[in-house]
């Protein structure tokens, strides 16, 4: 494996797509588009997001050692410093950037750098970890919608509290079935927020996209999930699966707030497939 191959499992960078996704949906919603500032918001992001996984994989050094001895640093493709250093700069990277474009989003900045900390120093000690990395997936919408107009509208929060539910979902459905039926019931529920939030849209609306999309989201989740019924049940299946889907709960929520249009949509189905090819490579979790 060559050094670029190694950062990019560091990073999980099968999953920046979706991170894009999330700051796309937010910038949507608040009307900006121009190329310019989508670009850099995506840097930003990106390099937040990649800090967070570099120090997730220097935290879990120990742990891997013993249950994913292919991960970077127990194989010795990489030292503890050097995935330390890089994850420092990552996010004191990320986090500058977003301060340079918009001042104001240093709370939101902020908040970001201490959930993506947070979680990635305690996850496997904190049941309610998956609570913590919800709320980094969460953040990323008032950091946008900050950044690109100087607050945070009612819309981008009510897409903000999508995706937490979801992520939330996401988070622990592999722990319920390991553990107990009433958690990974409670998983599903979580994971059909998305749906249940926006459900009385598509009955207001007469917006045929707004189906459209919520079919996409609910036939692709149930295809991600079919892994947890498979024998034996193949978790990773259904968490790359999920980890995809926040882009389809991301352009459900756009098409609900009347946002949608082709071009939206295309760019959206661009990040999927992205997503889709690179976990065959680069491994989602």
């Amino acid at each position: 494996m060559n050094v670029f191959e190694v950062h990019l499992r560091l990073a999980r960078a099968s999953n920046l797509p979706t991170v894009w996704s999330n700051v796309l949906c937010a910038a949507i919603l608040v009307g900006v588009t121009d190329p310019q500032t989508l670009t850099l918001l995506f840097i930003a992001s990106s390099m937040l997001y990649t800090g967070g996984m570099y120090l997730n994989d220097w935290c879990d050094a120990a742990f891997d050692s013993k249950h994913r001895p292919e991960r970077p640093i127990p194989s010795n493709q990489i030292s503890r410093n050097a995935v330390l250093a890089c994850s420092v700069g990552w996010l004191g990277g990320g986090f500058l950037l977003g301060l340079l474009l918009n001042p104001q989003a240093i709370i939101w900045a902020a908040a970001l750098v201490v959930f993506i900390v947070w979680y990635d120093i305690n996850h496997k000690q904190n049941r309610m970890s998956p609570l913590i990395m919800a709320a980094c997936r969460a953040s990323l919408y008032p950091w946008t919608a900050t950044i690109c107009i100087g607050h945070t509208p009612a819309i981008v929060w009510l897409s903000a509290g999508a995706i937490f539910c979801y992520v939330v979902g996401l988070s622990y459905v592999a722990r319920g079935i390991k553990s107990s039926k009433a958690l990974l019931i409670a998983s599903l529920i979580a994971l059909s927020v998305p749906v249940i939030l926006y459900l009385p849209a598509p009955f207001i609306q007469t917006d045929t996209w707004i189906w459209l999309t919520m079919a996409i989201f609910i036939l692709w989740t149930i295809y991600s999930l079919l892994g947890l019924w498979r024998k034996p049940p193949n978790i990773d299946f259904t968490i790359s699966g999920l980890l995809a889907g926040i882009i389809w709960v991301d352009l459900h929520s756009v098409a609900t707030m009347g946002s949608f249009d082709l071009v939206i949509g295309f760019i959206f189905l661009a990040f999927f497939i992205m997503t889709i090819l690179m976990q065959r490579r680069i491994p989602a979790t």
